[in-house]
């Protein structure tokens, strides 16, 4: 058993958490400060991605269940931290996953809501490789090739707006 604190909680087993709703907002509030694309100042919070994907997530017709986990699909970054994408290629770790996976389900519960799927997390899996490429774009880094394209009929600047992102 491994324990570490998320804020001034001791979680008594990372790898089986037990969380309150406090401990979630606490996690999001981490989140606000937190940038992506390794900390580049010009990248957006993950707070801010998170109500990007929210907003891809509706705007493109989603379930609820799809637009639900968009919006917190990312905050057991708030306990674990943001590891970025290419460090998550290159050790392909399981076991990174499962830890991930394991505080997904810690959220959901303390949340009250449906605790994602393998349908769903594929399905937010896409929604968030679109908000990687608009971020990219956003921060006028040439995205990924194999990143999808914004759906026709997307508003980028809209979307934006909406999800809270400061518009240079």
């Amino acid at each position: 058993m491994v324990k570490m604190y998320i804020g001034n909680k001791l979680i008594e087993d990372i790898g089986a958490p037990v969380l309150s709703l406090d401990d979630v907002i606490g996690m999001a509030f981490v989140l606000t400060r937190t940038r992506r694309f390794n900390g580049n100042p010009s990248a957006f919070t993950v707070a801010e991605h998170l109500n990007l994907c929210e907003e891809i997530a509706e705007k493109t017709g989603q379930s609820e269940a799809v637009s639900e986990w968009a919006t917190v699909h990312d905050l057991h970054e708030g306990a674990l931290g943001d590891t970025i994408a290419p460090v998550k290629q290159y050790i392909r770790s399981d076991r990174l996953r499962e830890l991930e996976r394991v505080w997904d389900i810690a959220i959901a519960d303390a949340l009250e809501i449906e605790r994602p799927t393998a349908e769903t997390y594929h399905a937010v899996h896409k929604i968030d490789l679109i908000a990687r490429r608009i971020e990219m774009e956003h921060m006028g880094i040439e995205p990924d090739d194999a990143l999808p394209p914004v759906p026709d009929g997307l508003c980028v600047l809209a979307l934006l707006r909406a999800s809270g992102v400061v518009l240079k």
